[in-house]
């Protein structure tokens, strides 16, 4: 999305959604649609000929307008905008009659790119510590040739193999029984 700056802008999306908010896919969607139109930055925004200055974190909307733009009844914009309030997620900071200033709070569900949040700016030219350190093919294929062969790295080191599984034992006596163990080609 391009805002008026012409400045991107996007949205993180975690993993850690409530389960209330799972299951009522308009709350989801309008919360979605309040998190990409939350101010990153101080600005003073215009809406039907007035001047409104907003702080980080906040945005106007309209009722009327949005559940259009969304497809959305009335009633279901209202029904999920209250749930989103009473959750925590999303507080009404002022209110009139053809608008409603409301302030973004749900960082555990869409997370901002707020400019504190954003990396510094780093030319791309010179070694920085966050790449990744390049690796040795060689050594690759040297600690792939060895776990083939049953030795031990320091990663088969620190997961137990399936074969100490309570169910591969299981498995195994059970084809013993049978007369399947081991198996013949």
């Amino acid at each position: 999305m391009a805002t008026p700056t012409n400045k991107p802008t996007y949205i993180y999306h975690y993993r850690e959604i409530p389960q209330w908010l799972k299951q009522s896919p308009n709350a989801f969607h309008l919360l979605a649609e309040f998190a990409r139109r939350a101010r990153r930055e101080e600005a003073d925004v215009g809406w039907n000929g007035e001047n409104i200055r907003l702080q980080p974190r906040q945005f106007i909307t309209g009722r009327i307008r949005l559940s259009q733009e969304l497809g959305l009844t009335e009633g279901e914009y209202r029904s999920s905008y209250q749930k989103l309030v009473l959750s925590g997620l999303i507080r009404t900071v002022r209110s009139t009659k053809r608008y409603t200033v409301v302030e973004y709070l749900a960082d555990g569900v869409f997370g901002l790119n707020l400019p504190s949040d954003l990396p510094s700016e780093q030319p791309s030219e010179l070694p920085t510590d966050n790449r990744p350190t390049t690796t040795n093919k060689n050594e690759n294929n040297e600690k792939n040739f060895n776990s083939r062969l049953g030795e031990s790295t320091e990663k088969s080191q620190e997961s137990p193999s399936y074969k100490n599984s309570e169910a591969y034992k299981r498995l195994v006596e059970r084809r013993k029984e049978l007369g399947l163990w081991p198996k013949k080609l």
